[in-house]
């Protein structure tokens, strides 16, 4: 047995490595974020969630956020105490809309099959994402 690869293995492995760099460029990230328009405060972004994907617990000190779902449906978990809490969420299904006052703790969630699109816009005094506050979350049953 040879551990030499052959012009035939060789050929084939050169096959494989195209294939998948092909599949790595065709591939979506999991979650993406595309700013649409900006003004004085006021901030439009278009979040992309795939399958499977969770945008973790957040909260905003300086800006509300207004949510609709424009394709997909997810799930939002919202605490009523600024805390992270556990649970299901309520469904967020395409053509509804979520606000979300500033420093109120939420979380999103695609756990369905098809890519969920989430059109936000951002309005209050301060709208850039340094204003984003992540926190940290156990879930506990």
């Amino acid at each position: 047995m040879s551990l030499t690869p052959t012009s035939h293995d060789s050929h084939a492995i050169s096959e494989l490595a195209v294939a998948m760099y092909a599949l790595e460029a065709v591939a979506p990230a999991p979650i993406t974020l595309r700013e649409l328009d900006c003004g004085p405060r006021r901030r439009n972004l278009l979040l992309t969630m795939q399958p499977g994907t969770t945008l973790s617990w957040r909260l905003h000190h300086h800006h509300c956020r207004h949510l609709t779902a424009v394709f997909g449906t997810g799930r939002i978990l919202i605490s009523p105490d600024d805390q992270p809490v556990g649970g299901e969420g309520e469904l967020f299904p395409e053509n509804t809309t979520r606000v979300i006052q500033s420093g109120t703790a939420y979380m999103l969630k695609n756990d369905g099959v098809t890519h969920l699109e989430i059109c936000i816009t951002s309005v209050g005094s301060y709208t850039k994402t340094d204003d984003t506050l992540l926190l940290p979350y156990t879930y506990m049953r």
